[in-house]
């Protein structure tokens, strides 16, 4: 399993990223930092932990790590294991799911938002069946979206005949897309689901989208893209 190395997204708010292999797919994961000081960890990747540690972690700790949804779950033991104190937290529509997985002492994610800098936002679209949820940061180059799966930017083929037919006929790529995936099992009611995003579009339009699976979007029009998706 390869990762990549950790890249600072925003000094300011001490936003990181990086990514891993998890067969078949590229996912990421993105570590906020707290009021206090602390990281919160959105999408934890169990082969990330070492290098943060090495990094941005070395003078503090995890506080929070968040479960973006109910299939980004792998890690957390890893992470737990190295920070126990940690709350780990996910939406109402995730605690069944992952408690069926093991992970049992997976607390509501509404209690983590008075520690919060103020200029990020957790968000939690509407009508969903794996509990997807969303942080947005205000930078100083505008609007920064971090999503799991609602959005995906892979920008190559994938590779082999089974890897190209699966992303065809998933609607994951190459380019910037909603997979067909979210509407056939993740979403329940498109129309509300849909309506909450394009008014997230105009409260908070985004120049810049990290997915947790493809590359980092930076982009003027981004707003228009991702409407035009839905």
């Amino acid at each position: 399993m390869s990762v990549s190395n950790w890249v600072l997204v925003d000094s300011e708010l001490g936003i990181w990223e990086a990514t891993y292999k998890c067969p078949p797919a590229i996912s990421r994961t993105v570590a906020v930092r707290l009021k206090s000081g602390g990281y919160l960890v959105y999408s934890a990747g169990k082969d990330l932990l070492a290098s943060a540690q090495e990094g941005f972690l070395k003078d503090t700790k995890v506080e929070i790590i968040l479960v973006p949804n109910t299939y980004h779950h792998l890690g957390i033991s890893t992470w737990l294991q190295a920070y126990p104190e940690a709350m780990v937290v996910a939406s109402g529509a995730s605690l069944g799911r992952l408690k069926k997985n093991g992970h049992k002492n997976v607390g509501s994610v509404s209690v983590i938002i008075p520690l919060l800098p103020s200029e990020v936002k957790l968000l939690e679209p509407p009508s969903t069946r794996n509990g997807e949820l969303w942080l947005v940061a205000t930078t100083s180059n505008g609007n920064l979206w971090i999503v799991c799966d609602s959005f995906f930017n892979y920008t190559k083929k994938a590779k082999g005949i089974v890897g190209r037919g699966m992303q065809l006929i998933m609607g994951t790529g190459p380019g910037l897309t909603v997979s067909r995936v979210v509407f056939w099992t993740q979403v329940k009611n498109y129309w509300v689901y849909n309506r909450w995003i394009k008014n997230q579009l105009k409260n908070s339009p985004p120049t810049t989208l990290i997915p947790s699976h493809g590359k980092i979007l930076t982009d003027d029009n981004l707003p228009q893209r991702l409407e035009g998706l839905l």
